[in-house]
């Protein structure tokens, strides 16, 4: 059962790559490790730079009660005060698209295995050998039968209707007889 299961994922993707001229990454370990000890870097740089411009604002107030620094003194520090704001701000944002690239990932990772346990379910035979396919959202008869290995005109043959005929929903055709 988990041969067929891999088969129909495999049969699924290489569908993708023929529909949508795309093929997705695998699920590797060493990506995923790789992305959490970015994650993780990003974190720690962030904190790093928080406890940076803390030890700097608390030297500041110290230093100004004890000798007033002039304007002109602070001008420097806090230029450099204002780019450390800015890089956390940068730091920030890429864990946030880190954050998004992780979830869009395992969505499409889902997307796929939910897939193709759909289509490992539609090429099933019935005990007579027929091969049936159930309309989904986007399908046309010409996309149904690029998927099955025939033309739109067979398809329609086999299950009795014309070119110019509505797909439903839920629609059973036959795809194999």
């Amino acid at each position: 059962m988990n041969k067929e299961e891999d088969k129909a994922v495999e049969d699924f993707m290489n569908e993708i790559v023929d529909d949508l001229g795309y093929t997705p990454k695998k699920r590797n370990p060493a990506f995923q490790k790789r992305l959490t000890e970015i994650r993780g870097r990003n974190k720690s740089l962030i904190l790093a730079g928080a406890g940076i411009l803390l030890a700097i604002l608390i030297i500041l107030h110290f230093s100004a009660i004890g000798n007033k620094l002039s304007k002109e003194d602070l001008a420097p520090i806090q230029g450099e005060i204002g780019e450390l704001k800015e890089r956390i701000i940068a730091l920030e944002g890429v864990e946030r698209r880190l954050s998004l690239l992780e979830k869009r990932t395992e969505k499409s990772i889902q997307t796929a295995a939910a897939g193709a346990r759909t289509i490992a379910t539609e090429k099933r035979s019935n005990a007579d050998g027929k091969i049936y396919h159930t309309v989904r959202k986007g399908d046309t008869l010409s996309s149904i039968g690029k998927r099955y290995g025939i033309t739109a005109q067979e398809l329609c043959k086999l299950n009795g209707m014309s070119l110019k005929q509505t797909l439903h929903l839920g629609q059973k055709l036959l795809v194999k007889n």
